[in-house]
């Protein structure tokens, strides 16, 4: 949420320099205070289409802060067919998790649900390869994956030509 708060700082100061400018013109009266208003207009406007905003997902190819992540984690997923995939994914470093809307993709889809289908068996985390490439070419390794299954622990060593009775402690 910080950035939104800092986006509206910086839209009401650019809007303050338009409306003081708007004042201390030359004009008449009624022309300053109409200048005014619509710099209170402009702000409040700002305001809900930035909380607006905020409930939507943003399209990967507006992502310009984040571009150069590796890997995220996938929280969910939401595929409209022929519309988009939305994806809502966990940076590592970053606090809360941000929705995402890609493209519709076949080859996307598929192996999006092939990786779904892996992790839930596997009962695994979902994984994400550089989520804002914006290239559709053909990889060596899938973009979505399921992280491997968690090794079993060890079993003890022991002699396993020594026999030794259960009801005896060692």
């Amino acid at each position: 949420m910080t950035e939104i708060s800092i986006l509206f700082v910086t839209l009401v100061l650019i809007g303050c320099l338009l409306g003081i400018i708007a004042i201390w013109s030359r004009r008449k009266l009624w022309v300053r205070v109409f200048a005014t208003l619509i710099f209170l207009a402009f702000s409040g406007t700002g305001l809900f289409a930035l909380v607006d905003l905020l409930s939507r997902p943003k399209p990967t190819n507006l992502e310009i802060i984040n571009k150069d992540i590796d890997e995220a984690l996938v929280l969910a997923v939401n595929v409209e067919e022929g519309i988009a995939i939305y994806v809502w994914l966990k940076f590592p470093n970053f606090n809360e998790p941000r929705a995402y809307a890609y493209p519709w993709n076949l080859e996307m889809a598929s192996e999006l649900k092939k990786a779904i289908k892996q992790a839930n068996d596997d009962r695994t985390q979902l994984r994400m390869r550089q989520p804002f490439d914006p290239s559709n070419e053909i990889r060596k390794a899938p973009r979505f994956y399921s992280l491997p299954p968690e090794r079993l622990p060890l079993k003890p060593e022991s002699d396993p030509l020594k026999y030794q009775h259960p009801s005896i402690s060692a």
